[in-house]
Parts: C-alpha cells; sequence; structure tokens
C-alpha cells in the first residue's frame, strides 16, 4: 500500500464528514440560477479581469498610437537632414541615372553581366539597410560617411561596368569572359 492510500485510510472519518450549508444561501443559488438573474451584490472575478484586460488593452493601444504619432519628422533621406547634403544626394542620383541610362542597364542580360548585377544587389540592399536606420540615428557621421560612400561605389562600379562593355565592343571579348 503506497503513501496516497494510507492517507485515505487514515482520514476516512475526516472525508465522509459532511458539510452543513446553510438552506437559505443553498435555495438563493438555486433560484438565481433557475431564473437565470444574478444578486447585484456579486460580480464574478472573471468579469472583473476582462475589464481589467479592456482598459489595459485601450490603454496599451493608445500608448502604441501615440508613439507612432511623433510630433517631429524624422529624417528618411540625406536630404532630410540638410540642404547641403540634399544638394549632394541628388548630384549622386543624377550622375547614377545618367550612366544607368547610357548603359541600358535595364537591357542587360543579368546572367551574362552577374557579377556587375550581384554587387549591384548588395550595395542597394545595403543602403536600403542604412536608410532604415537613418531615423534612428540621423546625422551619425559614421552612418551618413557610409551611404555617401554607398553612391561613390555604385559610381564606380557602373563605370567599371561601362569600361567592360567598352573593352567588349572594342577587343570583341566574348561576354561570358567579363569580371569585375
Amino acid at each position: 500500500m503506497d503513501e496516497f492510500e494510507r492517507q485515505i485510510l487514515n482520514r476516512r472519518a475526516e472525508l465522509d464528514a459532511v458539510e452543513k450549508v446553510p438552506a437559505n444561501a443553498l435555495w438563493t443559488g438555486i433560484e438565481e440560477r433557475m431564473s437565470g438573474q444574478k444578486s447585484g451584490k456579486r460580480i464574478r472575478l472573471y468579469q472583473r479581469w476582462m475589464a481589467a484586460a479592456t482598459v489595459l488593452l485601450l490603454l496599451s493601444f493608445g500608448l502604441a498610437y501615440a508613439g507612432w504619432q511623433s510630433p517631429e519628422a524624422l529624417p528618411t533621406r540625406l536630404s532630410d537632414l540638410s540642404p547641403e547634403l540634399a544638394r549632394e544626394e541628388a548630384a549622386f542620383l543624377n550622375i547614377i541615372s545618367i550612366k544607368e541610362a547610357a548603359l541600358n542597364i535595364n537591357e542587360l542580360d543579368v546572367k551574362v553581366y552577374a557579377p556587375f548585377f550581384d554587387e549591384l544587389y548588395i550595395l542597394d540592399s545595403l543602403q536600403a539597410e542604412y536608410q532604415r536606420e537613418l531615423p534612428e540615428y540621423g546625422a551619425n557621421e559614421r552612418l551618413l560617411n557610409t551611404l555617401i560612400r554607398y553612391y561613390e561605389l555604385k559610381i564606380e562600379l557602373l563605370e567599371q561596368l561601362e569600361n567592360d562593355l567598352a573593352k567588349q565592343q572594342y577587343y570583341d571579348i566574348p561576354k561570358q569572359d567579363l569580371e569585375i
């Protein structure tokens, strides 16, 4: 016989004893359940928890909404930080668009020029990541230098692609032999 069974046998008399329940309280509870009405004195515990959870939920949504509606506009581009950076960024973007138009970059075969397009993709993804950090860090010197360096590297890469295309035309090199 294990310990649990021994405890049950030892306390058998206590377990068999019937608890006295006041008859008036018993009949009041039965009548309330039958009629579907509750006494105004008792509010169930779960109703209190539901009310508290609702208030907490509304409060958290309110605070989150207030956080999203910050009064000052956060910078999302270099041009948002200063007029000087705006001019510099516009100049870089202008050079990049001119070079891409001259190369007909949308007409180039992505598979043939995969090394260039892979590098451009990596640069663009890094630039997008730094652009997302701009609102958080603002005019951080390292971040600004990195974003400016992105534009410089993209221009250099486009120039290298331009040079390789010119070599290919001049020397009649097969497209597969191009390298970065």
